[in-house]
């Protein structure tokens, strides 16, 4: 049998870009995922130095009338639950975030879409910086009180804020595929 030269070249050009693709993807999806995180961080980083009298402060700019800075350490899940199990909280958010991880992963390997990824990588860089914070102090910082209903009860940071909206974008990729599924 003879060997086909040209099907040959074709399928290794086919993996080599299939490697492209993901590799590109991945590099994407963790830019966005540490993107998350290093921005949460400097926040954090900026917030504890000061002292506690210097808060609240107002937010800056055209955030301004709705809401504060504030200084919160939460040592439970959201809204301080379960804070008298710091070892099941800490490997809770372990897991969670190695969870999301591997669904990231394979979203990408399996040709995702762009908008459960983009999603998936919100929800892990703020899950990463809130796992951070659980290992290196035993707390989660949080800086953000808006004032206004009802958000006025909970104080927030920006890893809060992106493993809300990942979700949100997470939730409509998923919808979007099911009704995609269902039409066929």
């Amino acid at each position: 049998m003879a060997w086909n030269k040209d099907i040959y070249d074709e399928a290794l050009w086919e993996e080599y870009r299939e490697e492209v693709r993901i590799f590109t993807k991945l590099k994407y999806a963790a830019a966005l995922a540490f993107s998350v995180f290093a921005m949460d961080r400097l926040f954090k980083e900026s917030i504890e130095s000061e002292p506690d009298e210097e808060f609240p402060k107002p937010l800056p700019g055209p955030l301004k009338n709705s809401g504060n800075y504030e200084k919160f350490h939460n040592d439970g899940f959201a809204l301080g639950k379960m804070s008298k199990y710091p070892e099941f909280i800490k490997l809770t958010q372990l897991s969670t975030c190695l969870a999301i991880a591997a669904s990231l992963i394979s979203e990408i390997v399996k040709k995702g879409n762009a908008v459960m990824v983009a999603g998936l990588s919100l929800i892990l860089g703020g899950g990463l910086s809130n796992l951070f914070d659980r290992y290196k102090t035993g707390y989660v910082i949080d800086y953000i009180n808006f004032n206004k209903k009802p958000l006025n009860k909970i104080i927030v940071n920006i890893g809060d804020i992106a493993i809300f909206f990942g979700g949100i974008l997470a939730a409509f990729s998923y919808i979007t595929k099911m009704f995609k599924k269902n039409k066929t």
